[in-house]
């Protein structure tokens, strides 16, 4: 599918591998190798011998069983990179519900959740040209097949699968060709009306108004109730010091308050 944001469609080339390092790994050498042409292309794999995740993590995932894709996004110089995870998780949301009919939620910046249990996660990297962006490339990870009782012992109890949280079959390749669809529209409704976008994506996530959050941001962790949203999508939270406003973090505690 041909839009503003990607001349060439999207996917611009797609690219499918049994197995391989890492589908980011992949996308970020052909990004440098073909720099802004590259926009738009997509690599998938079957396995990832060594997936990884944010601030260094492995990502585990059984072959055949999960979405292990990553993508090139060229983005127009007014985009605020901090977005990125936010529409990628936002086209997860929606390919999972019609997929599967599972109403996940979105973890700020780039969880995606179910019931308190990981079901999929984002990874975005970028490429520099000396000091100018050349593009981003945006990892996604789904769990989409089996059970957790799949799973390594430290994951059982945090993570989850499509089919276990719908108690229906599910396909990756169908699940995929819903997501290739949806990451676009996403992208294009964020360019149109940012407002509308972050509304949106506000109301799918997890937290809710008021929820303690304690977010480690650099070398300091932060400890405050869940605000909202900015305009520009950064996460503001009501410390003893003032509102806070996070472009980028991790969340590392969150506890509901009634």
């Amino acid at each position: 599918m041909k839009s503003r944001l990607f001349p060439k469609g999207f996917p611009s080339l797609l690219k499918r591998y049994k197995s391989i390092s890492s589908t980011n790994d992949v996308a970020l050498d052909y990004l440098a190798e073909k720099g802004k042409e590259s926009n738009g292309a997509v690599f998938i794999a079957e396995y990832q011998e060594k997936g990884r995740g944010r601030l260094g993590r492995s990502w585990f995932a059984n072959a055949n069983q999960n979405l292990l894709m990553s993508f090139i996004f060229v983005p127009p110089e007014d985009f605020r990179w901090n977005f990125l995870p936010l529409a990628v998780g936002l086209s997860c949301i929606k390919a999972i519900e019609k997929h599967s009919k599972v109403n996940a939620r979105i973890k700020w910046p780039n969880d995606i959740i179910y019931e308190s249990k990981k079901m999929g996660g984002i990874l975005t990297e970028s490429k520099m040209m000396g000091s100018a962006l050349l593009g981003i490339v945006a990892g996604v990870g789904v769990n989409v097949k089996g059970v957790r009782d799949n799973f390594p012992e430290d994951l059982f109890r945090i993570a989850t699968t499509m089919e276990e949280a719908s108690k229906q079959m599910c396909s990756v390749e169908e699940f995929t060709d819903i997501l290739l669809k949806e990451i676009p529209d996403a992208l294009e409704s964020l360019l149109a009306d940012s407002t509308s976008f972050v509304k949106e994506v506000e109301g799918l996530l997890v937290h809710k108004k008021g929820d303690e959050i304690e977010i480690s941001s650099g070398e300091n962790c932060i400890l405050g109730n869940y605000e909202g949203l900015s305009e520009n999508g950064e996460i503001i939270l009501s410390t003893k010091k003032g509102l806070k406003a996070f472009n980028c973090g991790e969340i590392v505690r969150a506890r509901k308050i009634k």
